[in-house]
């Protein structure tokens, strides 16, 4: 509660800029960014921990690239299921990072819900990994975080879908366009609901901007969670109204 309380007196940007300090001063280069160990070769590129790196691996394939419904052979190619082929999703492609369990699933969570934001370097490196998995050199160049309402925003103080596209999408050449989409009315939480309630729960919640030309820009509209899909089809909805020329969609973890 203190946190929440800070991070809405001092500012998002003022919260992101010290936690990005703190985090800087205890995971200097050569520390696992899950559990802070000493890597064995903090030259080599390395990120994680021997011991961490299997519960942060980017899953390769098994699923589909629709709606991300999981196969058991998870080295299995992508294909379409048939409800995707039937009735095709609002984008082209769409990619997650891992499943939405262990330790990749209590991040997400600790993020979310109670602000740590010490996570953040951890969740970019997931989402970078996934990015260059699944989407590198197929001419995307603009990210759209799927953006919070402005109440819930001034409450958790960050968006958690934004603050990881920081930093490497511009190293990919990725324009990070944060206010490309606003949440319009609030919305109540998606937990709990069916698919059928999801969708009615996000009918007519977001707006495009329209300060922005869309139609040449190939977009990748990024999420945290991928459930049921509600709230990103809401979203690509919207965009592709606007006329974007191409659309996918990453995230970084897929439920179950």
């Amino acid at each position: 509660m203190w946190r929440g309380r800070w991070l809405r007196s001092r500012g998002v940007s003022d919260a992101v800029k010290t936690w990005s300090r703190r985090l800087a001063g205890r995971l200097a280069p050569g520390r696992c960014l899950y559990c802070g160990a000493v890597l064995d070769a903090p030259g080599a590129g390395e990120s994680l921990c021997h011991r961490c790196a299997p519960f942060f691996a980017p899953r390769p394939g098994g699923f589909c690239p629709g709606c991300g419904q999981l196969l058991e052979d998870e080295a299995a190619p992508l294909h379409l299921c048939r409800s995707c082929r039937d009735a095709p999703q609002p984008w082209e492609q769409l990619a997650f990072f891992g499943v939405y369990q262990g330790p990749l699933r209590e991040v997400i969570l600790e993020y979310k819900l109670q602000g740590r934001l010490g996570h953040t370097a951890l969740l970019a490196a997931c989402l970078s990994r996934c990015y260059r998995l699944h989407f590198a050199g197929g001419g995307w160049d603009t990210l759209v975080p799927v953006p919070l309402h402005r109440t819930r925003l001034r409450r958790r103080g960050f968006n958690q879908s934004c603050e990881p596209l920081k930093g490497w999408g511009a190293q990919e050449g990725l324009e990070l366009v944060v206010r490309g989409l606003e949440r319009v009315r609030p919305t109540p939480s998606q937990t709990g609901l069916h698919k059928t309630e999801r969708e009615h729960n996000m009918r007519d919640a977001f707006a495009v901007s329209g300060e922005i030309s869309w139609h040449e820009r190939n977009v990748l509209l990024v999420d945290d969670v991928f459930t049921t899909g509600a709230t990103l089809r809401a979203c690509a909805r919207r965009l592709c109204e606007a006329g974007v020329a191409r659309l996918g969609v990453l995230t970084m973890a897929r439920a179950e």
